[in-house]
């Protein structure tokens, strides 16, 4: 499949409010994951149809380890299951899939599953899905500096980018649920990203919001330190 890139737009998104949305509804929380899984395709496939040049996804943080276990362990179930499942299609749809994070610290099957679907889709030239597993911000400037450190090299701005997780920044970071905050999202990378705080959670998320949040984006006026292009 070819399709026209979207002004090589790079978009991020935090995917938040599974269990809140869950628990509102008298729900058990995984409920809430379960339904929020559903969401992530439906929106991968609509951000490859609209063009979208990359679409990085924060699965779980370094810091959901300190949910109950049984959550946990459901939610690396859902992302194993995901991966098996839409291999074929994310194959088909020439995406090229990649993963960001401490992998060493995931199950040993999910590790297997996700190096599979990388190493299938990495000549792939479609959309580009980064799925953030095991990712914090603060974690990946930590293990970056470890390497400059092992390599003993001193760094520059471009040369530590290049040591990170992903070296690339979000033109555009969404984050669901009406939550105002970072949490420590790409720290480095995101240093004139765009955000868009959007106030429904995850599992109600749909392309409506996205095209909402894409079209808000493309009215701002980027300025990266210089003037805006609107003076004259």
């Amino acid at each position: 499949m070819t399709t026209k890139r979207n002004d090589n737009v790079h978009v991020a998104i935090i995917m938040d409010g599974n269990g809140r949305w869950a628990e509102a509804r008298g729900m058990v929380r995984s409920e809430g994951h379960k339904s929020g899984a559903k969401r992530v395709k439906q929106v991968i496939l609509h951000a490859d149809t609209c063009g979208v040049r990359k679409l990085s996804l924060w699965g779980f943080s370094t810091d959901n380890w300190n949910r109950p276990e049984y959550e946990v362990n459901i939610l690396m179930q859902l992302f194993k299951k995901f991966i098996l499942q839409e291999a074929d299609e994310l194959h088909q749809r020439d995406a090229c899939v990649t993963f960001i994070g401490d992998r060493s610290g995931l199950p040993e099957q999910l590790q297997r599953v996700m190096a599979a679907l990388e190493d299938r889709t990495k000549d792939n030239n479609g959309l580009h899905l980064e799925i953030a597993l095991n990712y914090g911000g603060r974690d990946e400037i930590v293990r970056a500096v470890n390497k400059a450190v092992e390599a003993g090299k001193q760094v520059t701005q471009e040369s530590f980018l290049q040591l990170l997780d992903t070296p690339d920044e979000p033109d555009l970071i969404i984050r669901t649920s009406g939550e105002q905050r970072t949490s420590g999202f790409m720290p480095f990378q995101a240093t004139s990203s765009e955000w868009y705080f959007e106030p429904v959670t995850w599992p109600e998320y749909t392309p409506s919001h996205f095209d909402t949040a894409l079209a808000a984006y493309k009215a701002r006026d980027r300025r990266f330190g210089g003037l805006s292009k609107k003076v004259v």
